[in-house]
């Protein structure tokens, strides 16, 4: 089964603290996502897709390669 991308960072095991520590532990995951968020480069304009058409090949192109992955790993 493949990953999602946006969760390949996150860590294997997942610690929930107990009911005492919940505000400050959301706390600390908000700032993490935050700095993380902060850090992403940002998008150039000349890379954004402005055509319909490419838009289309662009998303039967992800499916595709999504498909070969997942019959790779199968």
């Amino acid at each position: 089964m493949r990953l999602d991308p946006a969760t390949t960072y996150l860590p294997t095991s997942v610690h929930y603290p107990n009911s005492e520590n919940n505000a400050s532990y959301a706390k600390e995951v908000e700032k993490g996502i935050s700095n993380l968020l902060l850090n992403l480069r940002p998008i150039k304009k000349e890379n954004l897709i402005r055509n319909d058409i490419k838009l289309v090949l662009l998303a039967s192109l992800s499916d595709s390669l999504e498909f070969v992955a997942d019959f790779v790993e199968g």
